[in-house]
């Protein structure tokens, strides 16, 4: 963590987190479009949220490479490209609008 971010305790975290849980839909009722749409809300519907994504696109090293030099660096650049794969993630997320597929036709509706 950064010395400007107070660190929060492991009852407020779990608080946080318990929270947090309260509010998601479920995996099955939250659907692709609904993840696309609010992150796009949240990440590019405001000066806020392109300033907030921006932030995280560089904690995720998006504007620098994770170079692999010798034999001890290995697990750092592997640490680096797991941060970069999730600021990834969310920038493809909130740019991308998911394809819904074409529904499936029955045996029936063919003939």
């Amino acid at each position: 963590m950064t010395d400007d971010i107070p660190e929060a305790s492991g009852d407020q975290l779990e608080a946080d987190i318990a929270e947090l849980a309260k509010t998601h839909p479920g995996k099955h009722a939250y659907t692709e479009m609904d993840r696309y749409r609010d992150f796009r809300a949240v990440f590019l519907g405001s000066d806020q949220g392109k300033r907030v994504l921006y932030e995280i696109l560089g904690w995720g090293r998006m504007f620098q490479s994770s170079p692999l030099i010798g034999k001890f660096e290995t697990n750092h650049t592997f640490f680096h490209e797991g941060e970069r794969n999730l600021a990834l993630r969310i920038f493809h997320v909130a740019r991308v609008e998911p394809t819904e597929r074409p529904a499936m036709q029955s045996k029936n509706e063919e003939d």
